[in-house]
This record gives C-alpha cells, sequence and structure tokens, in this order.
C-alpha cells in the first residue's frame, strides 16, 4: 500500500487553560484558504475576530473578507415586479385587511417587513459566503 499523502496536522488555542485543540487530517494540497475555512468549522467561528495563523516562526495574515458598512430597509423579494410592483407590495402588506394584502403577505410570509433591515445577518451571510469561497 502506497504511503498516504495526507497531513495530520495538531491545531491548538495558545494561552488557554485546559487546551483547546483540534487534530486534522488534511490533503497535502490544501491552500492556507482551505485550512482556515477548514478552522473556521472545526472549532465553531464564525468569521466574528481577527486572526492570524503561526507555523514556526511565519505569520500569516488571515485572508481579508468584504464588509458590509450598513443598508436601510428590507430588498424587495426577488419578482416583485421591479419598482412599482415593490410599491405595490408595500402598500398591500400595509393593509394586511385587504385581499391583496392577504395575497401578498401569503407570497412572503409571515416575518417580512419591508421597513426592516438587519445589518448584523446580512454582514454575517456576507462574510460567511466570502470565507467559503462562495463569492
Amino acid at each position: 500500500m502506497a504511503p498516504s499523502q495526507d497531513l495530520v496536522l495538531h491545531v491548538s488555542l495558545r494561552h488557554i487553560t485546559p487546551a483547546i485543540w483540534r487534530r486534522l487530517l488534511l490533503p497535502r494540497e490544501y491552500t492556507l484558504t482551505q485550512l482556515h475555512r477548514t478552522l473556521q468549522l472545526v472549532f465553531a467561528w464564525q468569521e466574528c475576530h481577527l486572526h492570524e495563523f503561526e507555523i514556526g516562526e511565519r505569520r500569516f495574515e488571515a485572508p481579508r473578507l468584504p464588509f458590509l458598512l450598513g443598508g436601510e430597509r428590507a430588498s424587495p423579494p426577488e419578482d416583485s415586479g421591479g419598482p412599482g410592483g415593490f410599491e405595490a407590495l408595500v402598500k398591500g402588506l400595509a393593509s394586511p385587511r385587504t385581499r391583496a394584502g392577504r395575497e401578498f403577505r401569503e407570497w412572503v410570509g409571515p416575518d417580512y417587513d419591508p421597513s426592516r433591515f438587519d445589518a448584523w445577518q446580512v454582514g454575517r451571510m456576507l462574510t460567511l459566503a466570502a470565507a467559503y469561497g462562495a463569492i
């Protein structure tokens, strides 16, 4: 049997007692970016803090990621009919007892609020998508 080309990697967090560590079997071809993504998963991290890799005397910063600076109001749902369709949706949702209001609510679901923008949630989705190579 040919020797394995995989690497066994022991990763520990410094300055924490008792020790927190993970032992991983990784393909030898893994890039630093792939290692970074793997560590985010195995430590249940979500790209919320700056960090760096230290290998011997060398230090590597984590890849830079896009960051949401702000926003206002919910996005129009897909296929809402452009600006005119979105305006009709907003007006319909403001009149929940009308037929149009009930139909719009059924279409967008109970949690959609056109005035609400959750910057934390959107920023988190952006960060995670970038970290895992989706963008």
